[in-house]
């Protein structure tokens, strides 16, 4: 399975919030909008997806095209792409 989806961090007084917005589904799925609290560590940062739990992204000082990746809980693999 795979797709494209738009991801919106934001700060919300002392809080980050994402915000998910999918664009493209491979498995021709509803497509989904949703929010989740993000929780930051000097790992990189964590929260849920609109269909997943527990998605760990890392940041890569070394990929200027995809700066964080992760995985979730099921073992989804993503890239978020820097614009």
């Amino acid at each position: 399975k795979s797709g494209k989806a738009d991801w919106l961090y934001e700060a919300r007084g002392e809080k980050i919030a994402v915000k998910i917005h999918d664009i493209f589904r491979s498995d021709l799925s509803a497509l989904r909008n949703c929010e989740h609290d993000v929780a930051i560590s000097s790992a990189g940062v964590r929260h849920d997806g609109c269909d997943e739990v527990g998605i760990e992204l890392q940041f890569d000082t070394q990929d200027l095209s995809y700066p964080f990746k992760g995985k979730s809980s099921r073992g989804y693999e993503y890239k978020l792409e820097a614009k």
